[in-house]
């Protein structure tokens, strides 16, 4: 994990909460994380919609997830995870598929039903909601080649990183714990 490095934007510099890049990494995205983590108790959700856009355009589309934590207090206290992935498995990046990212992100939280299969596919938000009593959409699951990316290596333990409804509300506990 690289907490505390500083990428590079178009016009500004950014630092992810988390961000994760493969060591093994022989791509020429490698100036870019795979993984990013941003966290916001008293940013909006739409603020950390626009850092999940920061990410992906500033990278020219490199970053290939961003994991949003969302921490509200109040009515209820509670998590809420998205888990945003626009990288098609076809590494060739359209402005269509551009714009589309940007409209998911900076406008509406739910896509829309007349976005074609492969939008779809590639900017769909898998959203978890974590409270005291319940997991709500467990697990979360990251697709192994976009983390690393890379294929699993053959006769290996290599797969998609998977945390279940119990590893969810485990990393979440702190935010329950003051009341």
């Amino acid at each position: 994990m690289n907490s505390a490095t500083r990428y590079h934007g178009k016009s500004c510099d950014k630092e992810a909460d988390e961000s994760l890049t493969p060591s093994r990494d022989t791509s020429s995205d490698k100036e870019w994380p795979s993984l990013v983590i941003e966290t916001g108790l008293s940013e909006s959700e739409a603020q950390l919609r626009a850092d999940a856009y920061w990410w992906f355009s500033n990278s020219d589309y490199k970053v290939n997830m961003v994991i949003l934590f969302h921490i509200q207090r109040s009515p209820e206290r509670r998590v809420t995870i998205k888990l945003h992935s626009l990288r098609p498995t076809n590494p060739r990046i359209t402005r269509g598929l551009q714009a589309e990212a940007q409209r998911t992100l900076l406008s509406n939280p739910v896509p829309s039903q007349t976005y074609t299969p492969i939008v779809l596919r590639h900017s769909a938000v898998h959203e978890i909601v974590i409270t005291s009593k319940d997991v709500q959409n467990a697990p979360l699951e990251l697709d192994f080649e976009s983390v690393m990316r890379r294929k699993p290596a053959p006769n290996t333990r290599e797969k998609s990183i998977t945390f279940a409804a119990k590893d969810l509300a485990e990393c979440c506990n702190h935010v329950f714990l003051e009341a």
